[in-house]
């Protein structure tokens, strides 16, 4: 499990296809846009898709979305115009709702045949930390590759590695549903999973604040799609973005790393960590661009490592078999949060003003962050 968490995020272009899409002509309306797309389809599908993930196999709908990502990719170098853009984007959302919620309904029901569903933030934890360091080996490779060859070069080494990522899925365990033999031999259909999933969901206080969790800090993590516009904004080299990118993927690898020890603090130490977090946004258009990056890691290891507490706070409140239907809906949840600050960023200043703003939202996660008594 761990090693696919880590191979699905093995994207040399993650450091630099919002540049890419810069060098090809667009605006940063016209990016935007771009995300917003991505974000819209993701939200149209997320549900239906968690309800599929109910019903079929996980592990196949995983591969499925690794093959799509590849297309994604090769659309960007083959067509590198705003429309091929906005058809990989279609592609990835595809792939992306898919893979949202499914992975992580396999874990824990993984862990809950076995009687260990206490340990599924730590190995949360320890899957997202694999992934991030993945990604910053990535970041760390895009930087050669684009130095020595090109965009088109980074993007034909990220479909290798998602089509990698494809026969490692493959590989995944897909156990049964459920906590009982009898769970697993009496599976719902697609249309049952989805009334069961949604209504759980608007049944249950303890879900709900879950998924408003989980959504809140999603879409303050949104900023890390703009950090290389933040990058470019500050005067930083083009050569050199992929390793300032770095520095926020560190405070990830921490973060989450420790998310199993976060999932233990009191919910007094949980409620004060957004305010940390906002701090590191806030001094982005204070200092240089060395600086700006070190406290957009700080916020990010921070908001990583709550976006896993949330997560499995809200996996211990499902109590129905619609796993996978509930976390598609805080993924619905969390692509209309990321949709809101999509939309702030093309609308409002510059993105490292944008960014310091955004730090007024993130404190407002306090109080979804504490526990309610």
């Amino acid at each position: 499990m761990v090693l696919y968490a880590a191979s699905r995020e093995f994207v040399p272009l993650y450091a630099v296809y919002a540049l890419l899409f810069r060098d090809s002509g667009l605006s940063v309306a016209q990016i935007s846009s771009l995300f917003a797309i991505w974000t819209l389809v993701s939200f149209v599908l997320e549900v239906p898709s968690g309800a599929l993930a109910d019903v079929v196999s996980r592990r196949l709908l995983l591969v499925l979305a690794a093959l799509l990502a590849a297309a994604s990719f090769a659309t960007w170098i083959l067509v590198p115009t705003y429309l091929g853009f906005a058809v990989g984007f279609v592609l990835w959302g595809i792939g992306g709702a898919l893979q949202s919620g499914t992975f992580e309904a396999l874990i824990y029901d993984a862990l809950a045949r076995d009687g260990r569903t206490s340990s599924y933030a730590g190995l949360a934890g320890t899957a997202e930390a694999a992934s991030t360091t993945s990604t910053l080996v990535a970041l760390l490779v895009a930087s050669p590759l684009l130095a020595t060859g090109s965009f088109e070069l980074v993007g034909w080494a990220s479909v290798g590695a998602a089509l990698i990522t494809a026969l490692v899925a493959r590989r995944l365990p897909d156990p049964p549903r459920g906590t009982s033999d009898e769970d697993a031999e009496d599976q719902p259909g697609w249309l049952d999973a989805l009334r069961s999933g949604t209504a759980e969901v608007v049944a249950s206080r303890a879900v709900a604040r879950g998924v408003m969790l989980v959504a809140a800090v999603a879409g303050v993590l949104v900023v890390d799609e703009y950090a290389p516009l933040i990058a470019d904004d500050l005067g930083a080299p083009t050569e050199t973005i992929p390793l300032l990118l770095a520095i926020p993927m560190v405070g990830q690898i921490v973060g989450t790393a420790l998310a199993g020890r976060a999932a233990r603090a009191s919910s007094r130490t949980i409620a004060a960590l957004p305010v940390v977090a906002a701090a590191g946004l806030a001094v982005v258009s204070w200092v240089g661009s060395i600086g700006a990056f070190v406290a957009l890691g700080v916020a990010t290891g921070i908001l990583w490592a709550l976006s896993i507490v949330a997560e499995a706070r809200l996996q211990d409140a499902i109590t129905g078999r619609s796993r996978a239907t509930v976390m598609s809906v805080a993924g619905v949840a969390s692509e209309g949060a990321g949709l809101l600050v999509v939309g702030w960023y093309a609308v409002g200043p510059s993105p490292v003003t944008a960014t310091a703003l955004l730090a007024v939202a993130t404190v407002l996660l306090i109080v979804l962050a504490r526990e309610p008594r």
